[in-house]
């Protein structure tokens, strides 16, 4: 189905920034992000899911055939890629241009809400993850894979350290406390999984 604008503030159309960041991933996606959002969509139940930050739909190949998947994000260029990708893997995609901090669905619309490699991107991570805790019903869970600040103490000092310079020039803050913003945003973290010894990344489930 086309993408509906639902108000939200998207990202310039840029095909070529959509198949460069395919490209930039495909290594990581093959040595680590597969085995990790394996992992993540095995814990998803079947009923009614919302995936959040959709990108260019690398999620798909994981999603249970129990589920009905509605995947947004604010980059029209990833969801073009998105919906190449869901006709390819005979996915009935409903996909839409949306941006995480104003989730055009009512409160209570989702049984579980997906985000994979997401929260490191969002300008104001708490205001989305409240966003999150609002969509998901009563009862329902939010799964994050998502990198993060370190555990290891001089790591996460060094994190620190550049985290300014490597958002300034890609958009991303990888030194972010991402369990401490899930609770800030009112919600109960129920499972923290390292999914590297250092802790950089992480599985994270957390309910209303």
């Amino acid at each position: 189905m086309p993408a509906a604008d639902n108000g939200a503030t998207s990202q310039p159309c840029s095909r070529g920034g959509a198949a460069t960041y395919e490209k930039f991933d495909g290594v990581a996606e093959r040595v680590a992000f597969k085995s990790w959002r394996e992992r993540l969509w095995r814990l998803v139940p079947a009923g009614r899911v919302l995936e959040v930050g959709v990108g260019t739909g690398a999620n798909m190949r994981h999603y249970p055939k129990e589920v009905m998947v509605t995947a947004v994000d604010r980059n029209r260029c990833m969801l073009e890629r998105a919906r190449q990708r869901a006709r390819a893997c005979g996915f009935s995609a409903d996909l839409q241009v949306m941006d995480v901090h104003h989730l055009g669905f009512p409160d209570s619309s989702f049984d579980s809400v997906v985000a994979t490699l997401v929260f490191c991107s969002v300008s104001d991570p708490v205001s989305g993850l409240r966003e999150l805790g609002r969509v998901v019903k009563p009862g329902g869970y939010i799964y994050l894979v998502e990198h993060m600040r370190a555990d290891v103490p001089w790591l996460g000092r060094l994190m620190d350290g550049f985290d300014w310079i490597v958002g300034h020039f890609s958009g991303e803050r990888f030194a972010r406390r991402t369990v401490e913003n899930v609770r800030l945003a009112g919600l109960k973290v129920e499972r923290v999984e390292n999914l590297v010894p250092t802790g950089i990344v992480k599985l994270v489930v957390a309910g209303r």
